[in-house]
């Protein structure tokens, strides 16, 4: 199951039974909720912790875990509301890929740059012990220093 991204058309709760009990279980209570969307036919259903209404989701984009599920021999469409640490890694991978991109294309960057440096065209100095921050030797310039 993956998070995604879910375009809402209809939107029900309720926090009660048919009888009228409030809906309760081993973390509190909790809201049956139901949605018709434009990814899926039909209704999926799912539940929301707290004893305050849920935001209403209609018309809203809304991430979700969207997924089927078997009960007396039918298959039912149900979703989870995705815990705060999915979302944040959801995030996290987004910018993950964001860093390794830079990172990839860094690195095709300085294969170039070594790859110019390392040329016989180079006017880099190549013996080991020199750098470019090293004295040049002297040149004699047939007409003078040019300066």
């Amino acid at each position: 199951m993956s998070v995604q991204n879910i375009h809402v058309t209809k939107w029900t709760a309720k926090n009660t039974k048919a009888d009228g009990t409030p809906l309760v279980g081993k973390f509190g209570p909790y809201w049956l909720v139901g949605i018709q969307a434009v990814e899926f036919e039909g209704w999926a259903n799912g539940f929301v912790s707290g004893e305050a209404k849920p935001e209403d989701w209609t018309n809203k984009e809304v991430p979700l875990e969207i997924f089927d599920e078997e009960y007396n021999g039918k298959m039912q469409k149900k979703f989870k509301v995705p815990k705060q640490s999915s979302k944040e890694l959801a995030e996290m991978d987004s910018k993950l890929e964001m860093i390794l991109n830079k990172i990839t294309g860094l690195g095709i960057r300085l294969e170039v740059v070594i790859e110019r440096l390392s040329s016989k065209d180079s006017k880099y100095p190549k013996g080991s012990n020199v750098t470019a921050f090293d004295e040049p030797e002297e040149i004699n310039y047939p007409d003078g220093p040019g300066f």
